[in-house]
């Protein structure tokens, strides 16, 4: 099972096919106390991510 946010345009021009439209994945939540410690590599996967998932959530709502 894939993300919506990965294969909306997929399902919308018909490449792909919802099959359990009543399914919801459940929420994940990642904490962290801090990022002081985190190798800089991590830190740089977590900058990356906020910023392109804000970016979509931001086109797409």
């Amino acid at each position: 099972m894939l993300p919506i946010l990965l294969v909306r345009q997929d399902i919308a021009q018909q490449r792909l096919q919802q099959v359990f439209t009543d399914f919801s994945a459940p929420n994940l939540v990642v904490s962290l106390s801090s990022r002081q410690h985190l190798p800089k590599i991590t830190q740089e996967f977590i900058a990356f991510v906020i910023e392109n998932l804000n970016f979509y959530l931001n086109q797409h709502n």
